[in-house]
């Protein structure tokens, strides 16, 4: 059921492909089966989901399948990468579940499920969640991959054996592609309202994830930074509703200061959610969804507005990104 639900969107998709396949957007090569095809992981919130999360249907039977999922981690690896990987996958190992740790090089690690593992019984018994393996890449450029492998068939017994050393074979194969990270400095833009766009100004060293929910655009600015290291991120949400959490912290927890933000007076909220972080907002009405902009909440239909949100490790690096926040423009389609 499960293989063939991924074939039909494959068909939908139009995209195949076999051999040396390119994941997320070429960022991460991969070799596997002439049979394999590609595919984009079906989400109803990701506008452009192939730099985000991509992965391989390997065919293994009428309705049994093998899904490799890659996926970018947005961060920098640390300096003990290989063996924090290790600490971490050691911990996997249960009762119910029981990998080997391998380690190739100085850039890949994986822990692979062991055939006679209690966790295989999940494999063997079909379960849409059997995972075969999970991995964790270290990319020349410094930047972290992480891969699930996951078994689907609906057959009792299953040669966990055979599957390892394909697995095996599969991750091995792991490489650079040819496509660097979209790192550079950048305008993104959001579209939400008729024949216009929000125009978002990214800085050099940021990456981006843009969602779309029901009346929601969001834009998801993060640096690219090593684990542990505060983030600093801003978000431009274009939506239908005040999604505003500084009215949840009291008066006295948080400060105001006034800026400009599309040539319009605004209020940042400046608080401090938790230790280390200090965030940011502010909200700016931009008018009635399908009309022109006129920055007002007046009007029949839905008003939709500008929502900045701002998550930084002190208030010098919060102030540069209200800086850059506010070099937001609007520009015509």
């Amino acid at each position: 059921m499960k293989a063939n639900i991924i074939t039909m969107l494959l068909a939908l998709a139009g995209v195949a492909c076999a051999g040396e396949m390119k994941l997320l957007n070429d960022h991460l090569r991969i070799t596997v089966p002439d049979e394999a095809e590609y595919f984009i992981i079906p989400t109803w919130t990701v506008l452009d989901r192939s730099d985000e999360q991509t992965g391989v249907i390997i065919p293994e039977g009428a309705d049994e399948c093998i899904d490799i999922i890659a996926e970018e981690e947005h961060c920098l690896a640390d300096d003990d990468f290989v063996e924090g990987v290790k600490t971490a996958m050691a911990s996997l190992n249960s009762e119910h579940n029981d990998y080997d740790i391998v380690q190739v090089g100085d850039n890949l690690v994986y822990a692979l499920l062991r055939e006679d593992a209690a966790g295989a019984e999940d494999a063997k018994a079909g379960k849409s969640d059997a995972p075969l393996a999970y991995a964790q890449y270290r990319h020349p450029d410094g930047t972290v991959q992480k891969f699930t492998v996951l078994l689907f068939s609906p057959r009792p017994t299953v040669e966990v054996k055979k599957y390892r050393e394909q697995v095996r074979q599969w991750l091995n194969s792991i490489k650079p592609g040819g496509t660097p990270l979209k790192l550079q400095e950048r305008v993104e833009h959001l579209s939400f309202m008729k024949d216009c766009s929000v125009a978002v100004p990214v800085p050099q060293g940021y990456y981006s994830v843009v969602y779309k929910v029901d009346g929601l655009r969001l834009g998801y600015y993060g640096k690219l930074q090593k684990r542990g290291e505060t983030d600093e991120i801003y978000c431009v949400y274009v939506s239908d509703e005040q999604i505003e959490g500084f009215r949840e912290i009291p008066d006295g927890q948080q400060t105001t200061q006034n800026g400009t933000l599309l040539g319009k007076k605004v209020e940042w909220h400046l608080y401090q959610p938790e230790e280390g972080v200090k965030r940011a907002e502010c909200v700016l009405p931009l008018g009635c969804r399908g009309d022109d902009v006129t920055f007002s909440e007046e009007g029949e239909d839905e008003i939709i507005y500008l929502h900045i949100t701002i998550y930084a490790k002190d208030a010098e690096s919060r102030a540069n990104l209200i800086r850059q926040a506010e070099k937001i423009t609007l520009e015509k389609a």
